[in-house]
């Protein structure tokens, strides 16, 4: 039987989705001609990686210890 995992890695997963969801549609209105939205690109992308980086260290944490 499968356990459900829950915790940090859950909540930093999809922080990274709705981080790479508001850089995306930034980055689509910046290729379209919006020059406010180019900011917003170089300010949500970091955030992102970090956030990316930190759920897939938590979920492998997780998954081990659900393993063991």
């Amino acid at each position: 039987m499968r356990q459900r995992i829950d915790g940090a890695g859950v909540f930093f997963a999809w922080f990274a989705v709705a981080l790479w969801l508001l850089a995306g549609s930034a980055g689509v209105a910046a290729a379209l001609g919006s020059m406010g939205a180019l900011t917003a690109v170089i300010g949500v992308t970091p955030p992102a990686l970090l956030m990316t980086f930190a759920a897939v260290v938590y979920l492998r944490q997780d998954r081990s210890l659900a393993s063991s």
